[in-house]
């Protein structure tokens, strides 16, 4: 894929948005970067850990290894989320305090490319608001995303 096509089709999407570096999917909660490698789009998102973002407690190891173990699985699963070729290049890490994602897009459609960054995006969102533990209190983004669930969950009910 042409680098300038990539360019075009980025700066032409309505929620993607340069920054220093590469561009962001701007309506996001998370931290995320979109870049350009060798004609193809590099997609990575951070997150906070569930023990950064939990108030009030302290989960055991045993949880917070689980709630690692299980998100890795469902945000490597990403190849229905994308029109375009997910590389064998993702990759889940956990730090200290953040889990990042990393994918690898391939293509000959620069549109159909940029809409899927987007959908990465907003695809590790959901799963990350899937990652919510029942019976603990959370700090934002967390927080953020299940307010703005249960609000949405009330409209619907109310419509």
């Amino acid at each position: 894929m042409d680098d300038a096509a990539l360019i075009t089709a980025l700066e032409e999407h309505p929620t993607i948005d340069p920054i220093e570096g590469g561009y962001t999917v701007s309506n996001a909660v998370l931290d995320n970067e979109i870049t350009i490698a060798y004609g193809d789009l590099v997609v990575h998102v951070r997150m906070p850990t569930i023990d950064e973002i939990v108030l009030n407690d302290d989960p055991s190891a045993i949880v917070v290894d689980g709630w690692f173990d299980a998100i890795a699985r469902q945000l490597s699963d990403a190849n229905g989320v994308v029109k375009g070729e997910l590389t064998a290049d993702t990759s889940v890490t956990r730090g200290q305090t953040e889990v990042s994602v990393t994918y690898r897009l391939r293509g000959t459609d620069a549109d159909g490319l940029a809409m899927d960054a987007k959908a990465l995006v907003d695809f590790v969102i959901g799963m990350y608001l899937q990652s919510a533990i029942p019976g603990y209190e959370y700090d934002d983004p967390m927080r953020g995303l299940l307010g703005a669930a249960r609000a949405r969950g009330r409209s619907d009910v109310e419509r």
